[in-house]
């Protein structure tokens, strides 16, 4: 191997975060692995980038039950429900601890409205 570093360099543009470049290092050799070793890349920068998303909606619907805001504490509960559903389809979330989370979420909004 003329030349060759023991580590492939595989360069990509992240478009979720805000680093331009970031270089992933891999050991493979065969074009096929080094597609996959990219793609798994972009894919945890997706799921990432959708996760911090889903819990920053369950931070909002929390700080609003905080404030006694009941109304915009319902309406943030439909999007972060929402948001929870779609991370347990793309395969982000387990669909038991979605279930908790959106249980606990449903629980807190009972106890604010019965107050």
């Amino acid at each position: 191997m003329q030349g060759a570093d023991v580590f492939d360099t595989i360069h990509f543009v992240n478009m979720h975060a805000n680093v331009d470049h970031q270089e992933v290092k891999s050991l493979a050799n065969i074009k096929s692995a080094k597609k996959r070793v990219r793609l798994n890349e972009e894919q945890r920068v997706k799921n990432q980038a959708f996760k911090s998303s889903m819990r920053t909606t369950i931070k909002e619907f929390d700080k609003k039950l905080e404030n006694q805001d009941v109304e915009g504490a319902k309406d943030t509960f439909k999007l972060a429900e929402k948001k929870v559903d779609k991370a347990v389809s793309k395969g982000i979330l387990h669909r038991n601890s979605a279930a908790r989370k959106k249980s606990q979420m449903e629980r807190k909004l009972n106890q604010a409205t019965a107050s």
